[in-house]
């Protein structure tokens, strides 16, 4: 099914859960404002985004072993409040280069940190929120680039879930508003770079040269998938890069 059709429908499911789920202080569904024209989507009501005290304690050394729950809240507050800060830049370089290292076991480092299965699926849905958050501060598109990767992990992003994960409470809601926060913003990102979609046929589109860099990122992307011998499935759809810089786009219904 069409991407954006599911996100519609996850909308309509969400706009029907209580405020309480929706203002939940890790804010999975804040700053999300941007991202509602491409998608169609009825504005939420207003979400306060209020870091409670305690949760304003972020470790010193920024590094996947210290990184928390409430760190990562602290850190989005932080970047939406004062923009890039030195701090907010250390902690986001520290984990995307963790996630771009031990990608292969993500999922092991996680249960290292004495973390159970849904546990370690919510953390890295928060950096997993944390990282394009930054990407759109900064316009770094290494960190587009993680979250992409991420987005393959089928322990992190699981989209045939959530329709089921909003009917139900507690932590599922939870895990449910972070994974359609992860589409909706990664979606956005792409789109925004140019990658217009025409799902169900076959399209080329020219990429101007000023989307270079864009090129370099998938390129990147596209050899680390082939390394691994695995397909590239995003959003219902699989993208590879065409020849004289034009990017061809596959929708697969």
């Amino acid at each position: 099914m069409e991407t954006k059709k599911l996100v519609r429908q996850w909308w309509e499911r969400l706009l029907t859960l209580r405020i309480q789920d929706l203002e939940d202080d890790r804010g999975p569904l804040i700053h999300l404002e941007e991202c509602y024209p491409l998608f169609d989507l009825q504005p939420l009501p207003v979400l306060r985004f209020e870091v409670k005290s305690g949760a304003q304690v972020i470790p010193v050394e920024p590094s996947f072993k210290h990184v928390t729950p409430q760190a990562l809240v602290y850190l989005r507050k932080e970047l939406y409040e004062t923009e890039n800060t030195e701090r907010v830049s250390l902690w986001a370089e520290k984990l995307m280069r963790f996630c771009e290292v031990r990608y292969g076991d993500l999922y092991q480092r996680a249960r290292q940190k004495g973390l159970n299965k849904t546990e370690a699926q919510l953390l890295f849905l928060q950096i997993a929120a944390f990282l394009p958050d930054f990407y759109q501060a900064s316009g770094d598109l290494r960190f587009l680039n993680t979250v992409l990767k991420l987005n393959d992990l089928g322990w992190i992003l699981q989209p045939r879930r959530i329709a089921q994960q909003l009917g139900q409470t507690g932590v599922s809601v939870l895990i449910a508003l972070f994974q359609v926060r992860l589409i909706i913003v990664s979606e956005y990102a792409m789109q925004r770079l140019g990658c217009e979609k025409t799902p169900g046929r076959r399209s080329s589109f020219f990429l101007p040269i000023g989307l270079v860099p864009t090129l370099l990122m998938s390129l990147s992307y596209y050899a680390d998938k082939a390394l691994r011998s695995l397909p590239y499935l995003f959003s219902g759809y699989s993208i590879s890069i065409g020849c004289a810089l034009n990017l061809e786009v596959v929708g697969r219904g």
